[in-house]
């Protein structure tokens, strides 16, 4: 599926994977702003791993589906036992990397990092020694860890004085939609409107793609923001206490 937009990201991440080094790629953005969908959507074909943060997840929570991701991804494996620590979590992940034979660029995506490093789990140390031990050492991976506390991100990641410090090769900061961007994604949905009623839209909701994608096609503005803000079920109704709790 064709990614509407992003064009400069895009480049970034084609870049990444033709280079002849291994790279630490970390992505900035708001929640909603579609982190997640362009990492799938652009390298879908080169992901050898995937794992997501849980929201309020325990760090016995997120070491089980670990083992699980792990688990899935391997062809060769049908049971991955729960490591007892990120240590043994990423030693794992390093012999599955090894196994494979393939020489082309292997795309491994963490997401909502900031919801591994849970208290006292250890998980920034033992990622930390994951990239400095291993995976820098290698030509053929493409690291992407992809957080939408931006603070905790710059904070943890970018401004890190420790072994993490300069370790990332490449950020990218996913900002909201332009308004052409905007128009584009409308005009994918199938959404005729005027230019006049797509700056409507675009103060009322800003540029996050997951909103404007709730349009219909054969809505104006209006309707559209009577149904999403105003209806018993319109998805602005909880959104504030859905998007604020998770940051």
């Amino acid at each position: 599926m064709k990614v509407v937009g992003r064009e400069l990201a895009k480049k970034v991440l084609h870049d990444k994977m033709t280079s002849k080094k291994s790279e630490l790629v970390a992505i900035l953005g708001r929640r909603r702003v579609g982190k997640t969908y362009l990492i799938k959507q652009v390298l879908k074909q080169d992901i050898v791993f995937q794992f997501s943060g849980l929201h309020k997840g325990t760090m016995p929570d997120h070491l089980s589906r670990f083992a699980k991701a792990l688990t899935d991804s391997s062809t060769t494996l049908s049971f991955i036992a729960t490591p007892q620590n990120w240590f043994e979590a990423f030693d794992l992940l390093r012999k599955y990397i090894s196994s494979l034979r393939s020489k082309k660029k292997k795309v491994i995506f963490l997401d909502e990092f900031p919801w591994m490093a849970t208290n006292r789990s250890r998980f920034l140390t033992a990622f930390t020694d994951f990239w400095n031990g291993f995976a820098a050492d290698r030509s053929d991976l493409v690291v992407i860890i992809c957080g939408s506390s931006a603070s905790w991100m710059i904070k943890k990641v970018l401004r890190n004085k420790g072994g993490l410090h300069n370790r990332v090769t490449e950020r990218i900061i996913l900002d909201p939609f332009t308004l052409g961007e905007t128009k584009l994604l409308l005009q994918k949905k199938g959404v005729q409107i005027t230019d006049v009623e797509i700056i409507k839209l675009y103060m009322a909701i800003g540029g996050i793609p997951f909103y404007i994608e709730q349009m219909n096609p054969g809505e104006s503005t209006t309707q559209f923001i009577d149904r999403t803000c105003f209806k018993k079920n319109g998805i602005f109704r909880l959104e504030y206490q859905e998007l604020f709790a998770s940051l």
